[in-house]
């Protein structure tokens, strides 16, 4: 448990829950013990105890890991389709594993994002709540780049959805054709 707390973001803290009594182990001389696989990094989980000396089992022992740190949360009520500044977000100390899951906990990687939601002040952020700011609209004339190892080629066309860098779109090429692209940060669409 140690050596996973140091790979936790903040101040952690543990509590060792109980053996079953009637548990009858033969002794080991080298237990292993490790976080069990697939199961949360922080909050009630499990750690498995194995041995494989002269004595072969496993046990799992319940563990309550505590995270205590910083995350973000709304600095006033924000709105849906607002981009996010530093003076939107404030940062609260709490206790990280009672937060739900998908909360972000890096400022700087809501920074620039639209709000698909809106939130209320002290709300912390989830992934799910923020996307890239919408660049190309729907109807809007975009540049089509097709491109490979060896050329390139531009095309003008229409945008049939909106989207914004990284978001894949349809666009009507100039000769009616439909194709697929990624929305690149100067606005132009990519087809690989």
């Amino acid at each position: 448990l140690r050596e996973h707390a140091k790979t936790l973001p903040g101040e952690v803290k543990y509590e060792i829950g109980a053996i079953d009594p009637r548990l009858s182990l033969a002794a080991c001389g080298r237990p292993i013990a490790e976080l069990a696989h697939n199961v949360k990094p922080w909050g009630p989980t499990r750690v498995s105890v194995n041995c494989n000396d002269y004595a072969v089992w496993t046990i799992f022992v319940p563990v309550t890991i505590r995270v205590y740190g910083m995350y973000p949360v709304a600095a006033r009520p924000l709105q849906r389709g607002e981009t996010l500044t530093e003076a939107d977000i404030a940062l609260q100390k709490g206790d990280l594993s009672m937060l739900p899951q998908q909360v972000e906990l890096d400022m700087n990687n809501l920074l620039g994002k639209e709000l698909s939601v809106g939130l209320s002040n002290g709300q912390p952020f989830r992934r799910n709540m923020v996307k890239q700011p919408t660049l190309v609209m729907r109807g809007q004339n975009v540049t089509i780049i097709y491109a490979s190892a060896s050329f390139s080629v531009t095309n003008t066309g229409q945008a049939l959805s909106s989207g914004g860098v990284g978001s894949v779109i349809g666009v009507r090429t100039s000769s009616g054709t439909v194709i697929k692209g990624v929305v690149q940060e100067d606005g132009s669409i990519r087809v690989q």
